[in-house]
């Protein structure tokens, strides 16, 4: 069946469900179900602009005592249509230490941020925030985290 003949099947299947559309709405029904048939035909777009993503954002190291030193990679790519250009990359704590293998990340790439926690002179439940600042103003933050637990070591007498 040729695909002017499935539209024609399709529309007289749509129209022989409405009895009660008159004789002259019948003739604009054809057009609006061939237009609505052909929209959502149409491929989707991709994302414009800059779109960074991680399939894990957040690592959780669990519980550590204060000797501890963890050490993560988060992998990001740009899912985007536009470069992403880094102007910065910032950690919520000097306990955190953060850095990026580049700086450009252009659509479809990833890159590795390596974050380093020390819970030396830390204690409780930790939450440090890492954030990759653009150089485009338009463009947000991107937010990672770091969280676990640091258990204090008890002093031996």
């Amino acid at each position: 069946m040729k695909c002017g003949m499935k539209i024609f099947s399709v529309t007289q299947t749509f129209l022989s469900v409405l009895p009660s559309v008159q004789r002259a709405d019948r003739n604009i029904c054809p057009a609006l179900l061939i237009f609505a048939t052909l929209l959502f035909a149409l491929p989707a777009r991709a994302v414009q602009g800059v779109k960074l993503i991680c399939a894990a954002p957040v690592f959780d190291f669990g519980t550590v005592n204060q000797t501890a030193v963890v050490t993560n990679v988060f992998v990001i790519k740009n899912a985007g249509d536009l470069s992403f250009a880094l102007q910065s990359l910032q950690s919520s704590c000097s306990c955190t230490a953060v850095k990026i293998d580049r700086r450009m990340i252009g659509p479809g790439e990833s890159a590795s941020v390596t974050a380093v926690f020390t819970a030396a002179g830390r204690s409780g439940l930790q939450k440090r925030t890492i954030q990759l600042i653009s150089a485009d103003p338009a463009v947000p933050p991107f937010t990672l985290y770091v969280e676990g637990f640091v258990e204090t070591t008890p002093v031996s007498d």
